[in-house]
């Protein structure tokens, strides 16, 4: 008896329709980190302040330094940067001298005006509800720490202390420089660096005064667009003692404005 060898053929493979769907993974703690910083208002400030600050430093060192980086003629030839700076006469002595005070002076203003600005950014807002005029910021400054409060105060103060100081020390350095370069003309690359470098800072010194010559509680940005004033208290920066003031008054300033 014969045997039949039956094969079966196994059955094919069906297809697989199914679609995969990647589910996105969840963004890292260092990118929410980043986000959340992109977002918070102060820290895009500061941002704005530092990169300011930066930029201002060049504009410092060309109108302080004129001794320096104003184009003078050495016998028949221009001198170079450091060739007046060490020349041994004692009038370059002097100017040099005068030019190194200045831009000490104005990189202390700076430093007063960008420690300033961050503690007004830190501890008071912009609210367009709430009045800007001196007294009712100084009411709302009283929602603050009285240590806060003096800080914020004082800093203002030495803000326009400091601006006096820069100030002296620009027209005293302008004059100076100004008959050593002469001294030695070169061509009209002297006249037109020299007045160049010098509206640098003259335009910084009337902004500056500007701001720093307001009333007791008048706060102005230095260096955010347009003129911003802060005119409240950060609520995150209002002491436990004065929570109750700050709802209270929030409330009396939107009653206000509801019934004009």
């Amino acid at each position: 008896m014969e045997t039949e060898l039956v094969l079966t053929a196994s059955p094919k493979p069906k297809p697989d329709n199914s679609v995969l769907v990647q589910v996105p993974a969840e963004p890292t703690k260092c990118c929410n980190c980043i986000t959340s910083r992109l977002k918070d208002q102060d820290f895009m400030q500061k941002f704005t302040v530092s990169i300011s600050f930066i930029l201002e430093l060049y504009r410092v060192l060309m109108g302080t330094m004129l001794i320096m980086f104003v184009p003078q003629k050495c016998g028949e030839e221009m001198c170079g940067l450091t060739d007046n700076m060490f020349k041994s006469t004692d009038v370059y002595s002097a100017n040099a001298g005068i030019n190194i005070a200045t831009l000490i002076a104005f990189v202390y203003l700076y430093v007063v005006e960008v420690r300033r600005e961050n503690t007004l950014i830190t501890y008071l807002d912009i609210n367009k509800e709430f009045a800007s005029d001196n007294d009712a910021v100084g009411e709302a400054l009283l929602l603050l720490p009285n240590n806060t409060r003096r800080m914020v105060l004082n800093l203002d103060q030495s803000y326009q202390l400091a601006s006096y100081i820069a100030l002296f020390f620009f027209l005293a350095n302008t004059v100076f420089s100004g008959y050593s370069v002469y001294y030695n003309y070169l061509d009209s690359k002297t006249t037109s660096v020299f007045i160049t470098n010098v509206l640098f800072l003259a335009g910084k010194l009337i902004q500056t005064n500007a701001l720093a010559n307001t009333e007791e509680n008048i706060f102005y940005s230095a260096y955010l667009t347009d003129r911003i004033q802060y005119n409240y208290v950060d609520p995150d920066k209002v002491s436990i003692e004065h929570q109750s003031a700050e709802i209270s008054l929030s409330y009396e300033t939107t009653y206000s404005l509801n019934s004009v």
